[in-house]
């Protein structure tokens, strides 16, 4: 078996992988490739949300200093995970679900905290 990467070493998938809104999260990733949903692209593209909300929060007066301090705290985080390469499952769970959650919660003050693909998982829970 081989499998092409991009330029950022991510996989480029040539099969199509289902949604957690159209299939259970029971569900295996793939039929033919084992953990297809790798944790770091999933971490940087959640870490360019971040910052596109980052800059959409302080063009606003709606987010309140608590959802301010936990956006900047969770983006931090993914940062230093990010740049450290290496990390437990754990740690990749903690970190995405964090930022998640720190971008949800900015519901109705900037529009990254509707994106259709940050919403695909069910709130709350587990990952």
């Amino acid at each position: 078996m081989f499998c092409m990467r991009d330029s950022e070493d991510f996989l480029v998938m040539s099969e199509q992988l289902p949604s957690f809104k159209e299939t259970a999260s029971s569900a295996g990733d793939s039929s033919y490739v084992k953990h297809a949903y790798p944790f770091r692209p999933g971490l940087f593209a959640l870490m360019k949300l971040g910052k596109a909300t980052a800059v959409a929060v302080a063009e606003t007066d709606k987010a309140e200093k608590s959802q301010r301090d936990a956006l900047s705290e969770a983006a931090e985080k993914a940062e230093k995970l990010y740049a450290a390469g290496k990390g437990s499952d754990e740690d990749y769970y903690e970190t995405i679900r964090g930022l998640r959650n720190a971008i949800r919660d900015l519901k109705g003050v900037v529009p990254q905290a509707d994106n259709y693909y940050l919403n695909l998982f069910r709130q709350g829970g587990s990952f």
